[in-house]
């Protein structure tokens, strides 16, 4: 069973359940099968991840990796953060997109964190932290499109397609941001205390 559950998705088409398992490491994901409760599979990875998004038609499930640890406290490891592209047929990690490079000087630190997956435009948006952006990814060749400048550290990010816009939350700007989507063009018309 998971020993430190992080985040979760549903799969509601195959009945899966995805779960961040362990923030301490070794890291995993647990695909949980809706139904019995039973862990189907153990899906290991590389770095600590809390936020999922999926592509149900593709059958393809992205997990935005964030790249930096402190465990045991005061021993921080930084690696890239990146975003796993997991096939929900084999639970294998096909591809690995890299969202945050490491900041050499360790002061910028490569934090991943929120991710949404735009099934009109076909297209990933993940929210960096510490390098203080939000970037575009093509999910039919996993390249990344266009790179936001927020001028913050970003958290959470969601998809409205009617509207075809993502919004962003951004702690150190107390903003939510509005960005077109399908567009590298952002403005912030939501911008204010929330």
């Amino acid at each position: 069973m998971p020993d430190d559950v992080r985040g979760l998705i549903v799969d509601p088409l195959r009945e899966i359940i995805y779960d961040a398992n362990s923030s301490l490491g070794p890291y995993s994901i647990l695909a949980i099968d809706e139904r019995s409760g039973k862990i189907k599979a153990t899906i290991p990875i590389t770095d600590q991840t809390q936020y999922f998004a999926i592509d149900e038609e593709r059958g393809l499930l992205y997990a935005s990796e964030d790249g930096f640890t402190d465990n045991p406290p005061g021993h921080v490891v930084l690696y890239p953060g990146t975003v796993s592209v997991i096939d929900e047929r084999t639970n294998k990690i096909v591809d690995t997109i890299t969202t945050a490079p490491i900041d050499p000087t360790g002061i910028g630190k490569a934090v991943t964190e929120g991710i949404v997956f735009d099934y009109l435009n076909k297209t990933l948006y993940v929210a960096n932290g510490f390098t203080a952006n939000i970037l575009a990814i093509a999910t039919r060749t996993d390249k990344i499109t266009a790179t936001i400048p927020t001028g913050g550290s970003n958290v959470s990010v969601d998809v409205d397609p009617a509207r075809a816009k993502v919004y962003v939350s951004n702690y150190l700007n107390n903003a939510v941001y509005a960005i077109a989507a399908g567009g590298p063009t952002p403005w912030d018309d939501a911008k204010g205390d929330h």
